[in-house]
């Protein structure tokens, strides 16, 4: 009977979206957030978003409409079929937009100075992230403001707004027209590709923002955004483009819950936020494939941490990194934003001895056939090696948030916050400690083994 109720738990995980890849208690589910609906200036409704989501293979959207929260007064926060639909709020203030999310319906923050808002959102029992804050169009002004979560590090409607942007100030108006035009015909003929060519484009300023945080010591949570609105207006007429499902296809974060999801929208929204608010998050390129079973841990002797979470250094620290999925990964370990250690494999291992701020960056290593021609037809040693080097290209694909590793003499982990790793059978469901509860009141929950 035990081992009947374990398999069905086991088939609500998966078909919610869950990868059993991390050891229990780690779920990880993909999802997107900020998006735009007919409550303010998208053109779906929320039955259009879901939908979407569900055909992009998503477990949960957040919705961010500009300055209202009547979606989540009109009871639009629940399951939409089989995807989580959370609604938060896109606010306007002096200094830029901020996304705030988990707040009560009767929210109103009253006001457009950006301290006030955070704030407010915080007394609200809310938190939020800066929205693009280092984008060409919308940036983030006021960088002396505190009491934020984090910030987007990506965010789909900037990267397509630089391109076309960078179109424009061409100097001939014929060679923009003409640029422009072979965008918009190679996007009716293969939308997939020309969105796949928009997420090949990092954007390195809003990373260098994130590292400088972090460098000052501020627990500072990244997040990937699709700013999904399904729609371009141009005079005299709007372009129902990028479609939702498209940018839920771009852009991924994947949440990473202590708990599986189980069909209980308001449980399952508070595992959803708790993990965006700790970052527990790791953010995706899905076109270049999914990564459901992404993992990074660190592990000092029998205490272990994920992303988002602190552990204390005595000795040694060993960092795991796992990015199945791919025939060619490329991983990076960055402390403090500069590369420590690479491995050209799906695992990577480091023993670090100093504390700091430890995340983790993937890159696909993509073959072109050109290249591969080409190579074929030589024999030559040296000409092959030359060959083997140009004829990779790496694209982004996976960014985690960070792992703080902690100094035996810094004081900021608070009392008991390292809990011992357990050992238990590897079911997606089991009784057992509230690990929830266990990391809200300081724990650093484990990963069991």
């Amino acid at each position: 009977m035990r081992r009947r109720h374990s398999l069905w738990w086991l088939g609500v995980a998966l078909c919610l979206g869950a990868s059993p890849a991390l050891p229990a208690p780690y779920y990880n589910y993909a999802g997107a957030i900020h998006m735009h609906t007919t409550y303010s200036d998208g053109s779906g409704n929320f039955q259009d978003l879901a939908t979407a989501a569900q055909a992009a293979g998503l477990a949960y959207i957040l919705t961010s409409d500009h300055n209202t929260l009547q979606p989540l007064r009109d009871g639009h926060q629940r399951y939409w079929g089989p995807v989580l639909v959370l609604v938060g709020v896109e606010i306007s203030t002096d200094a830029g937009h901020f996304l705030a999310m988990d707040l009560p319906a009767a929210f109103e923050w009253g006001a457009r100075d950006p301290q006030q808002v955070i704030d407010r959102v915080n007394a609200a029992g809310g938190f939020g992230v800066l929205a693009h804050p280092v984008s060409e169009r919308w940036p983030w002004t006021d960088w002396g403001v505190t009491g934020y979560a984090g910030m987007e590090i990506i965010n789909l409607a900037s990267l397509m707004d630089a391109d076309l942007r960078a179109a424009a100030q061409i100097q001939l108006p014929v060679r923009t027209l003409s640029r422009l035009a072979d965008l918009a015909q190679r996007y009716l003929r293969n939308p997939d590709q020309v969105m796949a060519e928009f997420t090949n484009n990092t954007v390195d300023e809003h990373r260098a923002q994130w590292d400088s945080l972090l460098d000052r010591g501020q627990q500072a949570v990244g997040i990937a955004s699709v700013d999904a609105h399904a729609r371009i207006p141009v005079p005299g007429r709007v372009f129902y483009v990028p479609t939702y499902q498209e940018a839920f296809e771009s852009v991924h974060t994947y949440a990473v819950t202590l708990n599986p999801l189980r069909g209980n929208a308001e449980r399952d929204g508070q595992e959803i936020h708790r993990a965006y608010r700790n970052g527990r998050l790791y953010l995706v390129y899905p076109r270049v494939t999914a990564a459901p079973g992404f993992r990074f841990t660190a592990q000092e002797g029998t205490r272990t941490a994920t992303m988002g979470q602190p552990i204390r250094l005595e000795e040694r620290v060993r960092l795991v990194v796992d990015a199945p999925g791919h025939s060619h990964p490329l991983i990076r370990l960055l402390r403090n934003g500069t590369e420590i250690a690479s491995a050209e494999d799906e695992h990577l291992e480091h023993q670090v001895t100093r504390p700091g701020v430890y995340r983790v960056e993937v890159y696909a290593s993509e073959q072109t056939g050109r290249l591969l021609d080409i190579r074929r037809g030589l024999r030559l040693p040296r000409v092959e090696e030359v060959l083997r080097s140009r004829r990779r290209e790496l694209r982004p694909w996976i960014f985690s948030n960070p792992i703080y590793v902690r100094g035996a003499g810094e004081g900021a982990l608070p009392p008991r916050m390292l809990y011992p790793v357990a050992r238990a059978s590897a079911t997606i469901h089991r009784p057992g400690p509230d690990y929830a509860a266990l990391e809200a009141a300081g724990f650093c929950c484990c990963t069991v083994r």
